[in-house]
């Protein structure tokens, strides 16, 4: 199922008690996620990239598990958002701000790296 699918049937009425079901498996899922040790094999569904071939050589991965994970992050980040400001302090990571995390790491991949310097 794609985002719009889980959006709908979170939101929509008509599912009435499997959106409530889903919601809460999803609550639970988050819940253990981020309070017990899980064996990443056992979620190796939810972290799976399955490689689609594009032709010349070139790769893409399609996330399978890319919304659950998606949702579950952005759970996560509602609640500790603050706690992350503030912990990266003054390491400028763009925190606080849509996408600041993928453009800081956009823009260490775009800065030239000597080795030797690391």
């Amino acid at each position: 199922m794609n985002a719009n699918g889980f959006k709908r049937t979170l939101a929509c009425k008509s599912f009435q008690k499997s959106s409530t079901e889903l919601c809460d498996a999803l609550t639970g899922l988050t819940r253990r996620l981020c309070t017990e040790f899980i064996d990443p094999l056992t979620i190796e569904p939810i972290l799976a990239n399955i490689p689609l071939d594009k032709g010349n050589g070139e790769v893409r991965p399609i996330g399978v598990g890319e919304v659950i994970r998606r949702i579950t992050g952005k759970c996560v980040m509602r609640v500790i958002k603050q706690d992350v400001i503030e912990a990266s302090g003054s390491l400028q990571l763009c925190t606080g701000q849509k996408s600041g995390s993928e453009a800081a790491i956009a823009a260490i991949h775009r800065y030239p790296c000597d080795a030797k310097h690391l």
